[in-house]
Order: C-alpha cells, then sequence, then structure tokens
C-alpha cells in the first residue's frame, strides 16, 4: 500500500497589522524575481468581501512570526490595502521543497501576463530558479529559449524580437552590453 503525505493545516483569520507576517526564507530568492519582473496593474480591493469568501494564504508559523511562500500579489495587496481586515489563513506544516516550488510557481505564472518582459524573465530563472525545480514546472527536460517560449505561450520569434529591443534599448542608453544570456 503507498505511503500517503499527511500534511496537517489549520484554519485561522489574523488581522495582519497586528501579526509579524514575512516572506519565508526559502521563498526571498522567488519573491524577489517576481518583483523584479512583474507587471503593475490594477487590483481588486478584498475588502468588503466577507471573510469566509476570500481567497485563503498559506503560512508557516515560527517562532518568529509567519511566512508566506505563494501568493505574493495577493499578499503584497493585504498589506497594502487590507492590513487592518480580518484575513483568512491556513496554516501548513513546513516543507523546504514544497515551499520552494510553491515560490517558483508565483514567479512562473509572470509568463502568461501579456504584458511581461519575457526576456527579463526567462534570464532571471535562468539565473536565481534552481534548475531542477524550474523543469520539473516546465514540463521539460532541457532550459533553452524555445522551451520557454513554448511554456509562456509565444512564438520564439516574438521572444527574439524583445531580446533585440532590448539590445536596442541598451545601446541608445549607452550601457555596457554583455549578450552571453542570449544564447541561452
Amino acid at each position: 500500500m503507498p505511503k500517503t503525505n499527511n500534511i496537517k493545516s489549520r484554519h485561522r483569520f489574523l488581522i495582519p497589522s497586528k501579526h509579524s507576517i514575512s516572506v519565508h526564507k526559502v521563498a526571498k530568492s522567488a519573491y524577489q524575481a517576481w518583483l523584479n519582473c512583474r507587471v503593475d496593474h490594477q487590483h481588486i480591493n478584498l475588502s468588503r468581501v466577507d471573510d469566509y469568501h476570500k481567497p485563503p494564504i498559506r503560512l508557516i508559523e515560527t517562532k518568529s512570526g509567519f511566512h508566506y511562500y505563494h501568493a505574493f500579489e495577493r499578499m503584497q495587496n493585504i498589506m497594502q490595502f487590507e492590513a487592518n481586515d480580518r484575513q483568512p489563513f491556513i496554516i501548513s506544516e513546513h516543507k523546504d521543497w514544497h515551499i520552494k516550488k510553491m515560490a517558483w510557481v508565483e514567479v512562473l505564472q509572470l509568463a502568461f501576463i501579456r504584458e511581461v518582459n519575457h526576456v527579463l524573465l526567462w534570464h532571471t530563472l535562468k539565473n536565481d530558479c534552481p534548475p531542477t525545480v524550474l523543469q520539473e514546472l516546465m514540463q521539460t527536460s532541457t532550459l533553452e529559449r524555445k522551451d520557454y517560449a513554448s511554456f509562456a505561450g509565444i512564438d520564439l520569434y516574438h521572444f527574439e524580437y524583445q531580446q533585440r529591443k532590448m539590445v536596442a534599448q541598451q545601446d541608445s542608453l549607452s550601457l555596457p552590453i554583455d549578450m552571453s544570456w542570449a544564447n541561452e
């Protein structure tokens, strides 16, 4: 009989301004990548939605407070606009591998946003995300531009166009050009 993975969790309502809530240390590099590559857009303020109908966010509880590792955009909106409102959270167990994967899922989801800079996102993923995690999440055995383009649902020429445009912008700004990453 296969062994089941029972992850114990419990639901809890917290007011974020009254608790120490920060990014989990395992998810910090993914969070930083998300901050660098995200596209600013309008948010929906959920402060008037009933507490029981808001989407819950998973947290890890430690002695130093609570730590989140996914739903970066939702957490940013909570901390910025809804910090004094009661929010639903799921307090779960600490598993580094799962935390790392969930954090990088948040970054990979940026590939499906229309205005995202695919070149910057792919460069960030190649440099910061562990290759095994990236391969597993993208469901590919290689990590090449064509794999990313296929995953993001864009044509490779669209990706290459953004690369050329980025190089042209760097030329016009007289910044040093390091194109070693262009053929990755």
